[in-house]
C-alpha cells in the first residue's frame, strides 16, 4: 500500500508546521509553548498519521475519524506544493482547531495501541493466504514439516 507522507513527508510535515505558524498569537502562552507543540507533539502525531498510511482502515474501525483526517491533510498538502501557505490562508486558525480536535482523541482514545493492533492484523493477513485462515496455513505447514521429518528416518 503507498504510503503519501511517506512519499510526501517533508513537505507534510513543512505544511503543518508553516499552518500552526500561521495562526493567532492568541492561541500561544509564548513562543516556548507554540516551539514545544510544533516540534514535539505534533511530530509525534505525524508519526501516528504516517503508521496509519500504510493501513487499510474501513468505516467501522476506532482509527476511521483519523483516516479520514488524514486524507484530508493530503488533499491540504497537494494544495500547498501547488500553491504554497495561500491553501489555509485565513483558515489557519481554524486548521489548528481542528489538528488540536484530533490530537485530543488521539491521545485520549489511546489510539497508538490501536494503532498497533490493526498493524498485527494487518501484517498477519499479509504473511498468510488471504482465502486461508492464519492457523489453516501454521496447521498445514507443520503437517508437512511432520511428513518430512518421517521421511527422514
Amino acid at each position: 500500500m503507498e504510503n503519501y507522507i511517506r512519499n510526501n513527508s517533508s513537505v507534510f510535515s513543512e505544511m503543518i508546521y508553516a499552518m500552526i505558524d500561521a495562526t493567532s498569537e492568541s492561541k500561544w502562552r509564548d513562543d516556548e509553548h507554540k516551539r514545544n507543540f510544533k516540534y514535539v507533539t505534533t511530530a509525534d502525531y505525524i508519526r501516528f498519521l504516517y503508521d496509519l498510511g500504510f493501513l487499510p482502515i474501513d468505516r467501522f474501525n476506532k482509527l476511521y475519524k483519523q483516516y479520514e483526517f488524514m486524507i484530508k491533510l493530503t488533499v491540504l498538502c497537494d494544495r500547498y506544493k501547488s500553491i504554497g501557505s495561500e491553501c489555509y490562508e485565513g483558515k489557519s486558525d481554524k486548521l489548528l482547531n481542528l489538528l488540536v480536535e484530533h490530537m485530543m482523541e488521539w491521545i485520549n482514545n489511546d489510539l497508538d495501541l490501536e494503532i498497533k493492533k490493526q498493524e498485527k492484523i494487518h501484517y498477519t493477513k499479509l504473511c498468510f493466504n488471504k482465502e486461508e485462515s492464519p492457523s489453516q496455513q501454521l496447521a498445514g505447514r507443520i503437517a508437512q514439516l511432520k511428513e518430512q521429518s518421517f521421511k527422514n528416518r
